[in-house]
C-alpha cells in the first residue's frame, strides 16, 4: 500500500494534470524500493509556456525523493557510545572525540554524557594536547561536580600541568581539591601526589610533611612509612659548596678537583699554567705585545676555570640529589617520573 506521503504525491500529479488540461496516454513509473504508480504521459499545451520535459523532470525529482525516503539512519545512544569507546580503546582518539561529541549533542540527557566529556579530555591528554585537555577536564568537572569522575578530572588537571612543567599550578590544583573534599581516600591520594612533586623538586622537608598527613589505613598502600624512613637520609646526600669550589679555583683546576672531576682539573691546570708561563716569557724577552695577547687569552681561560669550578659544584649536587630520588622510587616503586620534558604522575592517577 502506498504511504501517506506517496498518496499526497499522486494527488499533486492529478491536480497538475487537471490544471494544465493534459492530453495523455497511460504509462508506468517504477520508484524502487518504495512503490509503483500508474501515471500519465502529459502533453502540455504551449499556451502555458511549460515544456513536457520540464514537468517530467519535476515529477522525476518528486519520485526520487520518495524512493530514498526510507533510507534513513537512526542514531542510537547505545551504539553511538559503544562505537566511541571502540575508537578510544584502539587509540583512534581523534575519531573517538568526534563520536563522543556526537553523543553529547544528540543525547544531552544521556547518563553517559559525563563519561563522554571525561573521555574527550583523556583523548586530548593521550594526544599530548595538554592545554586542551585541561580545558576539557575543567568542563567535565564544572558540569558534573562532586562525582568520582570529577575527582579524577582534578587529578588529571594536575597531571597535565606537570607534563607542562608547571608545578605551581599542579600544586594549586591539588590544594583546591583538598579544600573541596572530605573524602579521606581522596585526600590521602592528593597528599601522596604533592609529596612526590616536592620530592622531584628536591624539597624533601615539604615532601615529608605531606607523607606524614596520609592516614594510617593508607600508609601501606602509598608506602608512606618507607618513604618517611628514606627521606630521613636526605642529610646524608653528598654535597659540594659552590663557594668553596670557586675559592679553590684560584689555583687552576682546584674547583674541578674539589668536585671530583679529576681529568678536567688536570687539563685546566696544565692549560692555564702553560699560558701563564708563555706570557711571562714573552714579557721577559722584551715582547710586550705578544705577552699582552697571551695574557688576555689566559685571562679568559682563567675566568672560565673559576666559573667551571662553581658550575661543577652545582652539577655534582644535582646529580647526587637525582640519584637519591631514583633510589626512593626504586624502594617505594611508586611516584613521579620524568616524561618527555615534564614531570608525570606514574601510578596514582589511573584511567
Amino acid at each position: 500500500m502506498p504511504s501517506l506521503q506517496n498518496k499526497y504525491g499522486i494527488l499533486i500529479i492529478l491536480l497538475l494534470i487537471r490544471q494544465f488540461g493534459v492530453d495523455s496516454t497511460p504509462f508506468v513509473i517504477s520508484c524502487k524500493p518504495i512503490f509503483s504508480v500508474t501515471g500519465m504521459v502529459m502533453m502540455i499545451p504551449n499556451r502555458y509556456g511549460v515544456l513536457p520535459s520540464g514537468l517530467f523532470f519535476l515529477f522525476s525529482l518528486l519520485f526520487m525523493g520518495y524512493a530514498h525516503a526510507g533510507n534513513q539512519v537512526v542514531l542510537d545512544a547505545d551504539q553511538q557510545f559503544e562505537y566511541a569507546e571502540i575508537c578510544f580503546a584502539r587509540g583512534d582518539y581523534e575519531t573517538a572525540t568526534a563520536e563522543y561529541k556526537r553523543l553529547i549533542h544528540f543525547f544531552p540527557e544521556d547518563k553517559r554524557v559525563e563519561k563522554a566529556l571525561f573521555a574527550i579530555a583523556m583523548s586530548d591528554y593521550h594526544r599530548e594536547r595538554f592545554q586542551e585537555a585541561i580545558a576539557a577536564f575543567t568542563e567535565a568537572e564544572n558540569r558534573f561536580p562532586n562525582t568520582p569522575l570529577s575527582i579524577r578530572a582534578a587529578f588529571m588537571i594536575s597531571k597535565c600541568y606537570l607534563r607542562l612543567r608547571d608545578t605551581g599550578n599542579a600544586i594549586i590544583t591539588l590544594n583546591n581539591l583538598l579544600v573541596q573534599t572530605d573524602d579521606g581516600d581522596v585526600r590521602d591520594e592528593a597528599y601522596d601526589a604533592m609529596g612526590w612533586i616536592y620530592i622531584e623538586l628536591g624539597e624533601f622537608e615539604k615532601a615529608r610533611s605531606f607523607f606524614q598527613k596520609i592516614s594510617l589505613k593508607n600508609q601501606v598502600e602509598y608506602e608512606a612509612d618507607v618513604l618517611l624512613k628514606e627521606l630521613e637520609k636526605d642529610e646524608q646526600i653528598p654535597r659540594k659548596k659552590p663557594q668553596v669550589a670557586g675559592f679553590l679555583s684560584i689555583l687552576p683546576g682546584g674547583g674541578y678537583f674539589y668536585c671530583e672531576r679529576y681529568q678536567d682539573a688536570l687539563v685546566a691546570f696544565l692549560l692555564n699554567g702553560a699560558l701563564i708561563v708563555a706570557s711571562w716569557e714573552a714579557f721577559d724577552q722584551g715582547n710586550p705585545a705578544l705577552g699582552g695577547v697571551i695574557a688576555a687569552v689566559e685571562f679568559g681561560f682563567y675566568a672560565g676555570n673559576i666559573y667551571g669550578g662553581i658550575a661543577s659544584a652545582h652539577k655534582y649536587n644535582n646529580r647526587k640529589t637525582h640519584d637519591f630520588i631514583e633510589s626512593l622510587k626504586e624502594k617505594a616503586q611508586i611516584g613521579i617520573s620524568g616524561a618527555k620534558g615534564g614531570l608525570q604522575l606514574s601510578v596514582q592517577i589511573p584511567f
